[in-house]
């Protein structure tokens, strides 16, 4: 199992329950039928099984979440995060996408909706640019999926950037406090019932990392 810390990851999850923290460990990769060890810890809320999967994936997920759903505890959840809005065609619809089917709303969110059948809606959608940049598609994201979400009863959730970090066309802030507060409000203004974020723990230069290994 890959987890998104490194070596036992025991302790983050005790210290989660504690604080009454939820935890969505990663297991891309899964081989479709293991159960992890740790998946009946009271912390542990799901699995991460795809961050920002390209459209022609959204079939085999269909088929993972019936695996999923057969051999897991019932109270985990099968967790997909989607891209947000703006991203290249290539990485929401493939390399060999169709130039006249590329609608982020019709063609990548409502397709994986209609074909996954997810829990949840959930994306990350990153705003703040260093240099004072914002991205003007951040709010016609949440306007489409917090309708996507309600239309079809399940929750919509926001992931927020809490970790500054390089990104193709510059760098998101590391967010201050009122900057944190300005994505949990906006998220909370669109319908989100839970906001998710990313501990980013990598080793790239510049990238701000949440979490401290050696005291968790």
């Amino acid at each position: 199992d890959k987890w998104i810390w490194e070596g036992d990851g025991a302790p983050m999850l005790d210290l989660a329950e504690q604080y009454g923290v939820s935890i969505i460990a990663d297991l891309r990769d899964w081989d479709g039928e293991t159960v992890p060890e740790y998946a009946e810890y009271p912390a542990l809320k799901g699995f991460l099984m795809y961050d920002e999967p390209s459209s022609p994936q959204f079939e085999h997920l269909a088929y993972l979440k019936e695996r999923f759903e057969a051999v897991m505890p019932e109270n985990l959840l099968f967790f997909v995060n989607l891209f947000p809005e703006p991203c290249s065609y290539e990485s929401l619809f493939g390399d060999d996408y169709d130039p006249a089917l590329v609608d982020y709303e019709k063609y990548y969110q409502n397709y994986f909706m209609d074909t996954v059948n997810p829990e949840v809606l959930s994306y990350d959608g990153y705003a703040l640019q260093e240099g004072g940049f914002i991205r003007t598609s951040y709010f016609h994201n949440f306007d489409i999926a917090s309708h996507r979400a309600k239309q079809d009863g399940v929750p919509f959730w926001y992931t927020l950037c809490t970790s500054g970090h390089w990104t193709t066309d510059g760098r998101y802030v590391t967010p201050t406090d009122k900057e944190l507060r300005w994505q949990m409000l906006l998220g909370m203004t669109y319908g989100s019932e839970a906001l998710t974020h990313y501990v980013l723990a990598s080793p790239d230069e510049g990238d701000d990392n949440m979490l401290e290994y050696a005291s968790w």
